[in-house]
């Protein structure tokens, strides 16, 4: 992971690492602002499952006779509506962030098709007697795509994510830490079994499918570049037979690493559920007022239903670094010439 990280590092230029360092900043906002989305339920939910809070709690009680309200549910609408706002900002500026970062990815996915263009034309014609051409093309096409959309998108989406994670398991380590503790081992072990089951099949059918994308581009520029002699010989067969099996091992790598970046999110959907009621009954039987077990129920809730989205995404990242790494290993090879 550290090693690939660098590799990254290094194929950016200046310019590029300054933007990068941007939206980190970025992201260490939108984190806090969905800490206080998860939060803002919190008010609203107390009030509603206890009104008489708006009179025992001191500050409940400072909101309602400061701002001026004269009915309880006059203020509990309020809360309600002040919870939703900030849920809605939090969002618009998720979106916000999240474009940023496509943006800047796809600029990423020129940038270096550009570099390595360019590194490759600036060599001595020796070079090109001894690298094919259908390699060339497919490191300046085909690896590019591969590298940016299945290592650093999924990376800045996992750290982006990771954020998330990291402000959600906050709120509920302020709200009761054992609860929290629970969650990171359940989840954490959950998903690192699964990682580490996968990840040494998907390294290997990460090399073999940067093989035999190799070997597609290889048929298709040989038929093409030669047609005549393809045509007097009746060699097409021959040339169809090799791009179809590299094609179908291809196409069948691309679909394994999808299966096994994604089939992860229904076991934890149903262990998230699970543990939701969980936390519910357990909750229940420390107390006699149920309506204490409601705004922390609705915290959880609240917060499972923002992080374990973010945890599978930061998942099908680190499965899909594994899968692409191939790729970055060949791009930075080749821009270090």
């Amino acid at each position: 992971m550290i090693e690939e990280l660098r590799k990254i590092w290094d194929i950016f230029t200046p310019a590029e690492r300054r933007r990068a360092v941007r939206m980190m900043v970025l992201i260490a906002i939108m984190a806090l602002a969905e800490t206080g989305g998860v939060l803002s339920i919190m008010p609203f939910l107390s009030v509603l499952a206890q009104p008489a809070l708006i009179h025992t709690n001191r500050w409940f009680h400072l909101a309602y006779s400061g701002l001026g309200f004269h009915g309880t549910r006059s203020f509990i609408a309020a809360l309600g509506l002040a919870s939703i706002a900030m849920v809605l900002i939090s969002s618009a500026y998720k979106t916000v962030t999240l474009h940023l970062m496509n943006r800047f990815i796809h600029l990423q996915r020129h940038s270096i098709s550009s570099r390595l263009l360019a590194r490759y034309l600036h060599q001595p014609y020796e070079f090109f007697l001894s690298h094919h051409s259908s390699t060339l093309s497919r490191n300046v096409l085909s690896e590019v795509d591969q590298l940016l959309f299945n290592l650093i998108q999924p990376l800045s989406q996992l750290i982006a994510q990771g954020a998330v994670v990291v402000a959600m398991l906050l709120v509920m380590f302020l709200y009761d830490w054992q609860i929290a503790l629970g969650v990171i081992v359940v989840v954490g072990l959950l998903y690192a079994t699964i990682y580490a089951l996968v990840r040494r099949r998907l390294e290997r059918i990460g090399r073999e499918r940067q093989s035999s994308n190799g070997r597609r581009f290889q048929a298709c520029g040989e038929v093409f570049s030669g047609i005549k002699d393809v045509k007097v010989t009746a060699a097409a067969k021959a040339y169809q037979d090799s791009f179809d099996r590299a094609s179908r091992l291809y196409s069948r790598h691309l679909a394994t690493s999808d299966t096994l970046s994604q089939s992860p999110l229904y076991m934890v959907e149903a262990v998230g559920y699970t543990g939701l009621i969980a936390i519910a009954l357990a909750l229940m039987a420390g107390t006699t007022n149920i309506g204490e077990v409601f705004p922390a129920l609705g915290l959880y809730g609240f917060a499972a239903y923002r992080m374990l989205p973010s945890v599978q995404i930061m998942y099908r990242g680190f499965a899909r670094l594994k899968f692409s790494s191939p790729a970055l290993d060949a791009i930075h090879r080749d821009l270090q010439l």
